[in-house]
């Protein structure tokens, strides 16, 4: 049975009161795997994502960070917590992984991390059938702030473009774009700058719904709308929670590492470090605060990762990075997993404990959602780059077509089961216009264009019902009735009002 800790949170500290809620729940959960420890003593490891292997959940890796001044790098673990492969580039502090990026004519899965020995971006691929990472920088992409301490990617949905942020520990916040410099390297330019606040580190994107969240070590986490041409600055952004008990916060300062669980339909979970380095005594240090991804992002629970004596695993503590992915990951983690550095690791230097998901989700009644559908290399279900060449030219136009015919049900807005002028009313009185909650946004990329025009049309043609420019009575409408189609649209629209 999980153990939930019930604990009357009133602390009293050198004559300051610490009052978090009420009441808060922190669950127990336990890790089953355990990676190596890290090759330097002291400070070393920090963060730690997963990356997903594309035809074999089993063979999917954990890459996590080594900060060592001199030694440092990127280690490589598989599933069982084995080293499997080290990439001695620098003083990595916080690390990434995207998929599908545009390089040498073809699509890669990328690694990338913040290296703080030089202040650069250092980007890396990584091949499915040896584990193995390979620099593919253009050059010393350097920052231009003062230490590449937190870092993060973003894969926009909207433009289709990659970006990086690096942040330092003077809350400066710095976007990078990173492209094809047409060699089949990596390069990039800096697209946006703004300023957090105080000391910050962990941050992590949403690709799908587009936020970029940020820690602010000593006061809570902020949502920023994470494309470049967002505005950043206070009156644009969102506290999501803080560590000021006195207002309800679930943290505990240093607030660290944040990693996002994707589940379909924009639902899933925001996790963060509740590190409590400068609170250690405080019922909330060393624990993990859940959020909804989607909404105000509600606050959901607080859990801890305790010992599992049985495998003989020791509890988390002073955790800075984490990382999730909610993809079946073979039988060790049919639910996805977990991933979480321990600072205080008691079999020697500091390593990354593995929990899977169902663990922490079952923890709590009613249960934390389990939805392993989310495919990140399927984020765009339609590219316009169908061929992976970079470009979008002729070559695209008959998988273009033929996704168009792919889709289904996005279009009907007004739920009756089919998709008709009625839907189509929706689509023009929105049309070019942008911002979240659009009806008419069938692909959810927060605008309304041709492309949610090809998702109506697609829908439209897979729909057997009276179409009134179904000319030919082949229950679709299509090129063949074209002509007429143009016709009939103009004096439907107009007869359903503007």
């Amino acid at each position: 049975m999980n153990v939930k800790a019930i604990v009357l949170l009133s602390v009293l500290s050198g004559g300051f009161c610490f009052l978090e809620s009420a009441f808060a729940e922190v669950f127990q959960v336990k890790a089953t795997v355990e990676t190596e420890p890290v090759s330097h003593s002291g400070d070393s490891a920090d963060d730690a994502k997963v990356w997903i292997h594309p035809t074999e959940p089993n063979q999917s890796v954990i890459i996590g960070t080594d900060k060592h001044d001199t030694e440092g790098g990127l280690a490589v673990y598989d599933l069982t917590g084995r080293l499997i492969f080290f990439a001695k580039d620098g003083k990595m502090n916080n690390v990434d992984v995207r998929y599908d990026f545009p390089l040498g004519g073809k699509r890669v899965d990328i690694v990338a991390s913040g290296n703080r020995t030089d202040e650069s971006i250092a980007v890396y691929t990584i091949d499915a059938g040896t584990r193995r990472l390979t620099n593919v920088a253009a050059r010393k992409i350097i920052i231009g702030i003062t230490e590449a301490y937190g870092f993060c990617l973003y894969q926009s949905r909207r433009t289709h473009k990659y970006y990086a942020f690096a942040n330092d520990k003077n809350g400066e916040v710095e976007q990078w774009e990173l492209f094809d410099n047409g060699s089949g390297k990596v390069d990039g330019v800096r697209v946006r700058s703004f300023d957090a606040g105080s000391q910050t580190e962990g941050m992590v994107a949403d690709d799908e719904l587009g936020y970029l969240y940020v820690c602010e070590e000593d006061v809570g986490i902020w949502r920023y709308g994470a494309e470049p041409n967002d505005p950043a600055d206070k009156a644009n952004r969102f506290l999501v929670d803080s560590t000021n008990a006195g207002t309800g916060g679930h943290l505990v300062a240093d607030v660290e590492g944040l990693t996002i669980y994707y589940a379909n339909g924009g639902e899933g979970y925001l996790i963060a470090s509740s590190q409590g380095e400068d609170h250690p005594g405080y019922p909330l240090a060393n624990t993990f605060a859940v959020y909804r991804r989607n909404g105000n992002n509600e606050y959901v629970m607080n859990f801890r990762v305790i010992d599992n004596t049985a495998l003989g695993i020791d509890g988390v503590s002073n955790t800075d990075g984490v990382g999730i992915v909610s993809a079946f990951l073979g039988s060790a983690f049919p639910k996805g997993v977990f991933v979480a550095q321990d600072g205080h690791n008691s079999g020697g230097n500091q390593n990354f404990k593995v929990v899977p998901w169902e663990n922490i989700a079952t923890a709590i009644t009613p249960n934390l959602m389990v939805d392993t559908g989310w495919n990140p290399r399927d984020i765009h279900n339609i590219s316009e780059d169908l061929t992976g060449d970079g470009s979008v030219d002729i070559n695209d136009v008959a998988g273009f077509v033929n996704q168009w015919l792919q889709t289904t049900q996005l279009a009907d807005t007004n739920d009756d089961y089919v998709v008709n002028f009625y839907d189509l009313r929706a689509l023009c009185l929105e049309w070019l216009r942008s911002g979240r909650g659009l009806q008419a946004d069938f692909n959810m990329d927060e605008s309304v264009d041709f492309r949610d025009f090809a998702i109506l049309v697609g829908e439209w043609q897979q729909n057997c019902f009276y179409l009134p420019a179904d000319f030919n009575k082949d229950c679709r409408v299509d090129f063949s009735d074209f002509a007429e189609l143009a016709d009939e649209w103009l004096w439907e629209a107009s007869w359903y009002g503007d």
